[in-house]
């Protein structure tokens, strides 16, 4: 018991929870106290002294199960291969839309877990044994065919709108497949006795907004909104720290005159309330619909701590979006009034990054004043166009400082159709995939 509880200690600091030694000693003396010791109770006492963070709650369980799997929970028999598989499958596709529709992620799991118990099973590679494949059961499941069923039963039950109710099913089918990915992954795992630091799961922070699941978007949402607090209050405070208001030269020479006409202190005008203003250039386009969905949250957190923000979307054309963030408390009631609320001009089968910035200088160029902030979000994926990287110079030019947020890594900006290094030529572009970088952003930017 020993050796594997130092070896979960080891896997929970490799993966990103910060398990000290003594957090560790927590523990043995929790279980040297549970008597009798079962695994829920077990799991009670790790959870209590290991996890300080709700954002590692998911990864400790992932881990908890592979260090101690439920083996009481016998396994029910596989179908035989031949003429009941086509039936198999047509159940789980069944069990699978209904959990889309209406479940949650434990729902989830447990089709997952059933799909992979009944269709992941393979041959190993040596021909010695059994091995369980994630594409095996992703290609049997054929789950994103299902869309045309749920946007049909979604028509039928709700009045969301078609765009806004196709991201959440595609969310949902992708968070279906990530789980049939994890499933297969600790069962030959399981199988083979490999220790769970073998197991690459990432903690929140550090999980890209490109590949979030709906589940950590709404997390992450949680979290956007204390670091717009503290980027509007660092670059308040940036403005005033250290610094006195212009001289008052009359106030001077008159305190001088009980000095002999020396002028000993120093007299200042009242500094100015600073108000930091900011502005919010956004692609939206769905080569990154799941970064785009997050980064229309961030604008929403910054507009409702920022005094004076404006805030942009553009696909082919930039249009303000500011009205809906300023009239909705909620950031997906905005993003659902935003959906019906732009004109067509802004959409597109692709984004024209320079369109955009030389329609932005012509029409929206007013709006960036000597103390504002210009931050562009997006992946500068120009689509082989010409970028404009003159306008994107003329707004930086207006601004007192402007920033690039790429959710690209470093090493893919310039291939492809990417303008990244040209665009950096001429603004601060920096890479923002993940919380942990969005937090080093802010205190850059701050």
């Amino acid at each position: 018991m020993l050796d594997r509880h130092l070896g979960f200690l080891d896997a929970l600091r490799a993966a990103g929870i910060p398990a000290s030694t003594s957090e560790g000693l927590d523990s043995l003396r929790g279980i040297e106290a549970s008597t009798p010791l079962d695994r829920r109770r077990l799991r009670a006492v790790y959870l209590a002294t290991l996890v300080k963070r709700q954002s590692h709650r998911q990864l400790f369980d992932s881990l908890f199960n592979l260090w101690f799997p439920d083996n009481a929970a016998a396994r029910e028999p596989r179908a035989e291969q031949g003429a009941e598989a086509p039936s198999i499958q047509q159940v789980l596709r069944a069990e699978l839309t209904e959990t889309v529709l209406h479940g949650d992620d434990t729902d989830l799991y447990e089709v997952a877990r059933e799909a992979v118990e009944q269709l992941g099973q393979i041959p190993s590679a040596g021909g010695t044994g059994t091995s369980w494949s994630p594409a095996t059961v992703i290609t049997t499941m054929s789950p994103r065919t299902l869309m045309a069923g749920l946007m049909k039963a979604a028509d039928e039950e709700s009045a969301l709108p078609a765009s806004i109710a196709r991201a959440r099913f595609d969310g949902r089918l992708q968070r279906f497949e990530e789980l049939v990915q994890a499933e297969t992954q600790r069962r030959i795992l399981e199988d083979k006795g490999v220790g769970a630091d073998l197991v690459h799961v990432k903690p929140l922070e550090m999980v890209s907004f490109g590949a979030a699941s709906k589940a950590e978007i709404a997390e992450m949402r949680r979290q956007l909104y204390p670091l717009a607090r503290r980027l509007a209050t660092r670059m308040s405070m940036k403005r005033h720290h250290g610094r006195r208001g212009a001289l008052d030269f009359r106030r001077t020479i008159r305190a001088s005159l009980s000095t002999g006409g020396v002028p000993v202190h120093l007299a200042h005008r009242p500094k100015r309330p600073h108000r930091p203003e900011l502005v919010v250039l956004c692609d939206i386009s769905s080569s990154g619909a799941t970064f785009a969905r997050f980064a229309l949250l961030l604008v929403a957190a910054l507009q409702q701590e920022f005094t004076r923000v404006r805030s942009f979307v553009f696909i082919n054309s930039p249009e303000e979006v500011t009205e809906h963030f300023a009239r909705h408390h909620d950031a997906f009631d905005a993003l659902a009034a935003m959906e019906n609320g732009i004109t067509q001009q802004v959409m597109g089968s692709g984004t024209d990054y320079g369109q955009v910035f030389s329609t932005f200088a012509s029409t929206y160029a007013d709006s960036l004043t000597p103390r504002s902030t210009l931050l562009i979000i997006g992946d500068a994926r120009a689509n082989n166009l010409p970028p404009r990287v003159d306008a994107v110079a003329g707004l930086a030019d207006r601004a007192l400082r402007a920033y690039w947020l790429n959710p690209e890594p470093n090493a893919s900006w310039g291939t492809g159709d990417s303008a990244a290094l040209e665009y950096a030529e001429v603004i601060d572009m920096l890479e923002c995939r993940n919380l942990a970088q969005l937090t080093e952003v802010i205190e850059r930017l701050g």
